[in-house]
């Protein structure tokens, strides 16, 4: 099953090296490169070689990039907000930045009404995807939406007339982060 495993993830690499690889004599811009340190002589397949660590995979920084940039949107755009916090409680993956100082200079709940989570999420939002460099005036609008419609999902939890009060504050909070954010 081991090897299995390991020739699956193999050619899923390779899979995506080729759909995105650079021409073929442009070596230094390859996604994906594999390295065999056996002997010619060995008679092991490519599953045995990287199971006795004889044979490296190593993806390229603009792979890992791809990769990444993927995780944090799914993780921003996609995922509910229970299934975000599961991820943020245990710190995965660990080569993300979790770290929240929660709703930024304002209450994490203004009259009772919790955004604690959404500015989690918000916050996740912003240092991820500005340390992999690609932040811009679009992107930081569709996080900020996003901010929006995880309050607005909060404040559905609520009773009818709390409900309103509550949109009111989320609306001042969206406010906040697209003028002073």
């Amino acid at each position: 099953m081991m090897k299995f495993n390991i020739l699956l993830y193999i050619f899923t690499l390779l899979g995506f090296a080729l759909v995105f690889a650079a021409p073929i004599d442009s070596p230094s811009h390859a996604l994906v490169s594999l390295n065999i340190t056996a002997p010619a002589s060995t008679n092991l397949s490519l599953a045995d070689l990287l199971y006795t660590n004889l044979a490296h995979v190593t993806l390229s920084s603009r792979y890992e990039n791809w990769v990444t940039k993927s995780i944090i949107e799914k993780f921003t755009f996609e995922i509910t907000m229970e299934k975000f916090l599961y991820y943020r409680q245990r710190g995965m993956p660990r080569s993300l930045n979790w770290k929240s100082e929660g709703c930024t200079g304002v209450p994490d709940k203004p009259m009772k009404y919790d955004f604690q989570n959404s500015c989690y999420r918000h916050d996740f939002a912003y240092r991820n995807f500005k340390n992999l460099g690609i932040w811009d005036k679009k992107l930081k609008k569709r996080i900020d939406k996003n901010f929006k419609n995880d309050m607005l999902s909060q404040c559905d939890k609520e009773k009818v007339l709390r409900r309103v009060f509550c949109v009111f504050w989320a609306k001042i909070y969206y406010r906040g982060v697209r003028v002073f954010s």
